[in-house]
């Protein structure tokens, strides 16, 4: 499942990123601290969750749900705010869930088990690294690309780009945005 967490601090970012991590592991997580950059960037990925702050610069979170929702309607969208004055605007954008901070692991938990547009999940057995894996490696055989020359490119080690291809193991969102830039496809291509 792909999650997108927009919030204007990093700290905040990276902390619901965690938290996601610890109730789905294998969420493919995208962090954003500029409401435009994350609007951008849901033009070439499909997001099943957007996790967000409601009180931020340039575009509220009401505002952003509502230009999301119209790009991919199926989208979850979960507000986590310091405001709860906010909860009834927030359902006019047919939230599935508005949290308070902090975001709490088991609030969390049982906002992804209630979601209105029910996702695949990794840990479901529906999508599987395997196949992640085996999109790679057709990927990067499509581009010409040698495994040597993608791990050249990416940084890493021969070992690791046999790892993400065998489905051993799953790049990370950041390596999973680059691999997909490199061999010119989108991140969903990669993961479908």
């Amino acid at each position: 499942m792909n999650v997108l967490v927009l919030d204007d601090k990093s700290l905040i970012v990276k902390d619901t990123i965690r938290t996601v991590k610890a109730v789905e592991e294998c969420a493919v997580c995208f962090g954003f601290t500029d409401a435009n950059e994350a609007l951008g960037f849901s033009d070439s990925t499909r997001i099943d969750i957007v996790i967000l702050d409601i009180d931020m610069p340039q575009i509220n979170g009401i505002e952003f749900a509502e230009k999301l929702t119209k790009k991919q309607p199926w989208v979850n969208i979960i507000f986590v705010t310091g405001f709860p004055k906010y909860s009834l605007d927030a359902f006019k954008v047919f939230a599935s869930d508005f949290l308070l901070k902090p975001l709490k692991k088991s609030s969390l938990k049982k906002s992804f088990e209630n979601l209105r547009n029910p996702v695949r999940s990794f840990n479901s057995g529906k999508v599987n690294p395997k196949k992640i894996g085996d999109n790679i490696r057709k990927n990067r055989e499509k581009s010409g690309m040698s495994v040597r020359e993608l791990a050249d490119e990416m940084d890493v080690s021969f070992q690791t780009v046999y790892r993400w291809e065998s489905g051993e193991r799953l790049p990370e969102t950041v390596n999973m945005v680059r691999i997909a830039k490199i061999l010119n496809v989108t991140v969903d291509e990669l993961l479908i």
